[in-house]
């Protein structure tokens, strides 16, 4: 790709970002409300995002990453993926679990909600922390052996071949 085109493409994106985080929050927010602006806001702000996130994992897996790709290819980031997506994949069934089984409904206060919140973010840390080390670390360990396996025998194969 043209350099100019991939620095302009990088410049939109880490502009475009920020936008979607800090800019429509007050217009939502505010005593005075725009139909418009906001009707545009919430149509075009997950739209963006996505495109954003896509470019991000499109320029780093071909190369165009520079410093972007550095930083997310740190091993402590593929320790927590594994653990953020156990949590992603876990705590909806924990919170199933947790609304079917009550046998009252809930009032709503500040105090319940940050109770609520906090308790539910612990256990599906705790949960995802169990569900890694004993479902996915495995895995990993035993696709790593075998992998190591079947490639020094394709070696020995091409040794023997020579």
């Amino acid at each position: 790709m043209n350099k100019a085109l991939l620095w302009g493409i990088w410049l939109v994106v880490l502009t475009l970002i920020p936008v979607c985080i800090f800019v429509g929050h007050d217009s939502l927010r505010s005593e005075y409300y725009n139909k418009y602006g906001n009707a545009f806001y919430n149509s075009l702000l997950r739209p963006t995002w996505a495109v954003c996130i896509g470019w991000i994992a499109f320029a780093c897996s071909n190369g165009y990453g520079g410093i972007i790709n550095t930083l997310l290819s740190l091993p402590i980031f593929q320790i927590l993926s594994r653990f953020t997506y156990s949590v992603y994949l876990l705590h909806v069934t924990m919170l199933y679990m947790i609304i079917y089984a009550s046998k009252t409904p809930a009032y709503f206060s500040f105090f319940h909600v940050a109770y609520s919140f906090w308790g539910i973010t612990m256990m599906a840390l705790a949960v995802s922390m169990f569900w890694v080390l004993a479902f996915e670390s495995p895995v990993i360990i035993i696709e790593k052996r075998l992998l190591s396996k079947s490639q020094s025998r394709k070696l020995d194969l091409g040794q023997a071949n020579n």
